[in-house]
């Protein structure tokens, strides 16, 4: 009885967060999942340096990312940009089932952490506050880079030597925070034209 009224209680929140994101919250997300997936082209062109290339994603990401929140300022957003440019990268270059699953994984945390600020100091407050969204694109940032190294070294079997994981994750994290420091001003221009 305790666990139906649990699964209940968890699905009302659930469409609640989800409900909140209206049509033209869903086109704002998917733009900026596209744009990183465009993005993403320029990062597979350095892929003779890799994997020193591979911090270049961090910075995209963030880039488009921290826009995308801060246009449509809602819970959920996190994670549906994070499927909007898996989709992308699907159709484009198709994935295996590992990726998604880890990737999948990658706005949880982030998608926690501003449930949890927008209910402490409001929605707006959140959505438009440079430290809360540079931790979430540092947030972002790192787990992105878990998933990808764990896929790298242990699924994929990729001869990277161990010793470079530290310094590459050391430059994407700042990479994926100057992204997210740069998403912020973009973001902040185009809300200012939107209105």
């Amino acid at each position: 009885m305790a666990t139906n009224s649990v699964a209940t209680s968890l699905s009302s929140k659930t469409n609640k967060i989800f409900k909140t994101l209206t049509a033209v919250d869903l086109i704002t997300v998917v733009v900026f999942a596209i744009l990183f997936r465009i993005l993403f082209l320029v990062y597979k062109l350095a892929e003779i340096v890799f994997p020193w290339n591979h911090p270049v994603w961090y910075f995209f990401a963030a880039l488009t990312l921290i826009p995308a929140l801060l246009i449509t300022r809602k819970v959920g957003a996190t994670f549906l940009y994070t499927v909007a440019w898996l989709a992308f990268n699907f159709f484009f270059q198709g994935e295996i089932a590992l990726w998604w699953i880890g990737a999948l994984t990658i706005p949880i945390i982030p998608e926690i952490y501003l449930y949890y600020r927008s209910k402490q100091s409001g929605t707006q407050a959140v959505f438009t506050n440079l430290k809360d969204l540079l931790i979430v694109g540092g947030i972002y940032t790192l787990l992105a880079y878990a998933t990808n190294i764990v896929l790298i070294l242990f699924a994929l079997l990729n001869p990277m030597p161990r010793i470079l994981v530290w310094p590459v994750g050391a430059l994407a994290l700042v990479l994926g925070l100057l992204g997210a420091w740069a998403g912020y001003w973009l973001g902040k221009r185009i809300s200012g034209l939107i209105g």
